[in-house]
Parts: C-alpha cells; sequence; structure tokens
C-alpha cells in the first residue's frame, strides 16, 4: 500500500502511466470505481422517461402508496404488460424512495451504482481470463462507452439484470479454474438476482454455460464433468431464488399471468415482433449496432483470425487458459445469434454483448501494448479499427448502402464544411491508411501502437465520456410531463382523454403513470376518469369529443417529432377536431395539451 502513495501524480493524468503500473494490485480498482463513478454527475437532470423508467418507477410509489411489495400488477401500467415483470429493481426503487423521497435521484440510484458494478465486473472477467492489462482496457471501453452508460443512468431493468449476467459469469469462470464449489454457488445467486430483474436475460446464463459445456466434452471430458457439476449449482440456486415469486404470480393470477409473462413478453417479443420493433435491417441489425456503438466490435475478427489459423497446429491440444477465453466468445456468439433470430429488436438488447466484446477488444489493446502483434498486423488492427469508427461516424455513408437518401448533417453545417460525407469518409479512410504505410515504413509503427494508439484511445474516450455528462443537453430529457402535471393538478382535472401515437406500447405511457400518480394504471385517483384512444382512430375521437364534458377535462395528444407524414396528418386532423370545444393550453417536446374553453 505504501509503494501506491508513491505514485507520482502525473502518472493519474497519463492513460500511458496508468498501462505501465497497471500491476499494482490496488491501483485498476481505484481508477475504475473513478471512472466508473463519473456517470453520477448530472444523473437526475431531466424528467423520469418513458417508456421503461417510467412504468417501473410508478410500481416502486405504488408500493409506497398502496403496500404492494409482491405483486404491483393491479397498479401498473398496462397491468401485465409492465407489472409481470419481476420486482427486483422495482424493490430497491421503493426503499431509495423511503430514504431519499421520490424523485430522479432515487429512480435511478440503483442504475449508476450497478453500471459502477458492471465496470469492475469487466475487470475481473479480463483478468481472471486473460491479464490485469486486458482487464483494465476492457473495463474501461465499457465505462465510457455512450450506449451502456445512458441505459445505466436510468431506472430501467437494463442496468441490474447486466450486473448480475456479468457476475454469475465471473463467479462461474472462477469456479472452472479453482473447482470451488462456493463459486458455483455465488454465480446460481447471480443468476437467480438475473431471473429476479429480468428474466429473458437472465436465461442467457445457463444457455451459454450449456454450449461452453458442449466444448468442453469436444477437448476436455474431464473439465466438463465440472462444468456439469457447476451448472447443476447454478441452477438450482438461480431457480431457488427466482421462483417463489413467480410462481405465487401464477398461484394469485393463473392464466392471465402466463399469457402476459410467457405469452407476451417471451413467445410474441421472439417469434412475432411488437410495438413495431422489427427493424428493417433484420438479421444484419445488431452487428451493424454493435459497430455503429461501439467501433471497438471489430477487434474480435482478430483473435477468431488467429484460432482459425493456429488450430492446425494445436490439434486437439488445448490448454485450460484456451477455454476460459473460449468462454468469452461463447458468451459473445450466442447472445447474438439468439437476439439475431428474435423478431423483436432493441438497442438495449445488444448491452450483454458489449461486456465480452469489450473484453476480446482489451486483450487485443494489450497484446498491441506488449508488442505480441507483428507489424504488418498492427497496420490491420488499426485500420480495421478507423474503418469501423468512420462507418459509425457518418449516417449517409450507411444509408447510401441500403438505398436511403441522405439525411442534413447539423454537425458539418455548423463548422462549415460542404463536401459530402461520402468524400470525408474516404478522405479520412484513405489519408489513415497513408499515415499507417508510412509509419510500417520507417519501422514506428509498433512504437505509434504502444505509446499513442492505445493511450489516444483510452484518454480520448474518457474526454468525451466526461464532456458528454458535464455539459449535458437537459432540455433534450424534457418531454413536458412534470410541467404537464402541474398544470393538471392546479386546475383540479376531472377527466383525461389521452390520444396517443398507436406503435407505442398500445398508449402505455409510463411517465404521465409517474407525474400524474398513476391515473393511466388503475390507482384510485378521487374518481378522476381516464381514458385512451389511438390517433388514427378519427371517428371514434370524433365520437367522444362530442359526447365530452368540457368542464375539468384536459386531452393530452401525444406527438413526435419523428412522425411519419402519415401520422402528422392525422395530428393536424386530431386537433381541428379538438378546437370546436377546447383550446389549446400547452405545447411541449411530445405532448399537445387542450382544455376547456374560458
Amino acid at each position: 500500500m505504501t509503494k501506491f502513495y508513491r505514485i507520482k501524480i502525473p502518472l493519474f493524468i497519463s492513460p500511458l502511466g496508468w498501462l505501465k503500473h497497471i500491476q499494482r494490485k490496488e491501483f485498476p480498482i481505484i481508477i475504475l470505481l473513478f471512472v466508473g463513478s463519473i456517470r453520477f454527475i448530472n444523473m437526475d437532470c431531466g424528467e423520469i422517461q418513458g417508456w421503461d423508467e417510467g412504468m417501473y418507477a410508478t410500481r416502486a410509489k405504488a408500493i409506497l402508496r398502496f403496500g404492494v411489495w409482491f405483486d404491483q400488477s393491479a397498479y401498473s401500467v398496462g397491468g401485465y404488460y409492465s407489472g409481470a415483470h419481476p420486482p427486483l429493481q422495482v424493490w430497491l426503487t421503493a426503499l431509495t424512495y423511503k430514504v431519499f423521497g421520490i424523485n430522479n435521484f432515487s429512480t435511478r440510484l440503483w442504475a449508476c451504482l450497478f453500471g459502477v458494478g458492471i465496470v469492475i465486473g469487466t475487470f475481473l472477467i479480463g483478468r481472471e481470463v486473460y491479464n490485469s492489462l486486458a482487464g483494465f482496457i476492457a473495463a474501461i471501453l465499457i465505462a465510457t462507452n455512450p450506449t451502456l452508460t445512458s441505459f445505466t443512468r436510468l431506472g430501467q431493468l437494463d442496468s441490474i439484470c447486466l450486473f448480475f449476467l456479468v457476475f454469475s459469469f465471473f463467479f462461474f469462470l472462477r469456479y472452472s479454474k479453482s473447482h470451488q464449489i462456493k463459486y458455483a454457488v455465488f454465480s446460481g445467486i447471480s443468476f437467480g438476482c438475473c431471473l429476479m430483474s429480468k428474466i429473458i436475460v437472465g436465461l442467457f446464463i445457463p444457455i451459454v454455460i450449456f454450449v461452453f459445456l458442449l466444448l468442453e466434452f469436444c477437448f476436455s471430458k474431464s473439465s466438463a464433468r465440472t462444468i456439469i457439476v457447476g451448472l447443476f449449482w447454478v441452477l438450482l440456486l438461480g431457480f431457488t431464488v427466482a421462483l417463489p415469486w413467480h410462481l405465487y404470480m401464477v398461484a394469485i393470477h393463473g392464466n392471465e399471468f402466463i399469457n402476459g409473462f410467457f405469452g407476451f413478453h417471451i413467445f410474441q417479443r421472439a417469434f412475432s415482433g411488437v410495438e413495431a420493433n422489427t427493424k428493417e435491417l433484420g438479421l444484419l441489425y445488431y452487428s451493424n449496432q454493435l459497430i455503429v456503438r461501439f467501433p471497438f466490435s471489430v477487434f474480435i475478427v482478430f483473435p477468431i483470425f488467429n484460432i482459425i489459423v493456429n488450430f492446425p497446429k494445436n490439434k486437439w491440444r488445448i490448454q485450460p487458459t484456451s477455454l476460459l477465453n473460449a468462454f468469452i466468445f461463447v458468451w459473445f456468439f450466442v447472445i447474438l445469434a439468439v437476439s439475431t433470430f428474435v423478431r423483436t429488436k432493441n438497442l438495449n438488447y445488444s448491452l450483454p454483448m458489449l461486456v465480452p466484446i469489450a473484453i476480446i477488444a482489451g486483450n487485443v489493446l494489450a497484446k498491441i501494448f506488449y508488442g505480441e502483434y507483428p507489424k504488418k498486423q498492427i497496420i490491420f488492427i488499426i485500420f480495421t479499427f478507423l474503418l469501423g469508427l468512420l462507418w459509425g461516424m457518418f449516417d449517409n455513408v450507411r444509408l447510401s448502402m441500403r438505398g436511403k437518401s441522405a439525411v442534413p448533417n447539423e454537425f458539418l453545417s455548423k463548422i462549415g464544411i460542404n463536401y459530402s460525407e461520402h468524400t470525408i469518409f474516404l478522405f479520412l479512410l484513405g489519408f489513415g491508411l497513408i499515415l499507417l504505410i508510412a509509419l510500417w515504413k520507417t519501422n514506428l509503427i509498433e512504437v505509434f501502437a504502444k505509446r499513442i494508439f492505445v493511450p489516444l484511445i483510452l484518454l480520448v474516450s474518457m474526454l468525451i465520456h466526461v464532456f458528454s455528462l458535464v455539459f449535458i443537453d437537459e432540455q433534450k430529457y424534457i418531454d413536458g410531463a412534470k410541467q404537464i402535471a402541474k398544470l393538471l393538478n392546479d386546475n383540479n382535472y376531472r377527466q383525461l382523454f389521452y390520444i396517443c401515437i398507436d406503435y407505442n406500447s398500445f398508449g402505455y405511457n409510463g411517465q404521465l403513470a409517474y407525474y400524474l400518480d398513476g391515473v393511466n394504471a388503475g390507482w384510485r385517483n378521487e374518481g378522476k376518469i381516464y381514458q385512451q384512444i389511438g390517433r388514427k382512430e378519427l371517428s371514434n375521437i370524433r365520437k367522444r369529443v362530442a359526447l365530452i364534458n368540457p368542464r375539468k377535462t384536459f386531452i393530452i395528444i401525444e406527438r413526435s417529432p419523428n412522425d411519419k407524414t402519415y401520422l402528422k396528418e392525422t395530428l393536424a386532423s386530431v386537433e381541428e377536431i379538438l378546437q370546436s370545444k377546447f383550446t389549446k393550453y400547452m405545447i411541449t417536446k411530445t405532448y399537445i395539451v387542450y382544455g376547456e374553453k374560458k
């Protein structure tokens, strides 16, 4: 510990210094706790977001108001739509509401804490499978990834379930190396907590372990027996933790819960696609998103290439360390394969793939730093990364590949660049290739890769990460729901009529439920009446408006900046219908509010 305090101060602001001193036992954890905790900056800004964050926050509020700790489905948005999800995150949020009050900070505290835990878990797995440097770089890449950061700053299920998935795999890897049953037990408990957070993600754990078991059978039958024992403990402990709540819900609600939980959330999402989330790219959606959202994903090409090239030499003589390495690839490809063939596709479904791909990328960068790649391979690695980075940066290049028309680039317009994105893309790619060839010809490529490329990746990632959180655009996260709730409550509203965009989760608005005390979630709100209808149902809207008593009545219309042409036309038609009996009170980013004429 004494040696740690003798480290010179410049070390803390030098990624190159971090990489050189990474073997110090305390050092990586301290740095990663600091970097991971940056996500707390401005974490309470804006409003509670729709849809998921508002839905689970509403369930947590229901616990405090009605004492329904075990079953909140009667007070959840859409009933089983949001109330059938396991309640571990909801329980934790309710506890923070009790301690800190009902606010944004309390709603998002656990997500941020679990986000820091994911960073630490990534480091521990990287160190377990490869080395401290690989784990450290992987953790920095995960800590600064914008997609993961945004989801671990919202009071949703994504952060908690990914945390327990990561630690379940970490403990299982520990068990695979040490054969100590206690690690299989810890893995099983983590699996159970993952099932109690988001069952679809939790089920990836035994699937990945089972595929890994098949791999073990091919190469090491003695190790396979150990994996079978470990898998038994994982399943036993996991289902012991998760089954009581699920059995309780089945006993209380029977087929209603089963249909809502398994029918909609598992089978319909998997085989039919729900909520207009069957993406145009189809099977290529996640492969593209991984490169766009995490350019380091391209690094997976190189270890796979080396495995294929070296496999004939090694034949069937696979070392235990190689099998641990294989676990990371199994983790990534199993989840990628399952997610690819599931019809419903969402960006947050890609989060469980980010950790293994970050660990693989961390190992590639660590090998570059240690000089383990030949010069030509270093050039190929850096050039491929540049290609992936530019692919993610230029939307119009991607759109043109799909035959789509270009969209205006606001950033290029602001800085006065009038060239097309394709021209800039090709120029930067060509310039990068020429620079790499020049470094190779002058024998500087290895020095550049070690002393500039790897440290620069970490430094730029952290600077962008800090900048994006410190100088956050709060207006981007304000839809106007809080302001609308104040307007309605100040006017003592008696009836609320919600006209929603049809494809948005059946009109189940968790944000309005949170700010209006569950008016659309079955709460007993002093006789207040709530109705909702889709925006396209013009004839139905016209009939209802004709029957509505305008007194103490407000009508909220959902709108979106991304409304398609036909939706904009229906919005205009809806407003035309309302103007006969109501007046426009407010327009926000997401809503238009009409009320009685005065």
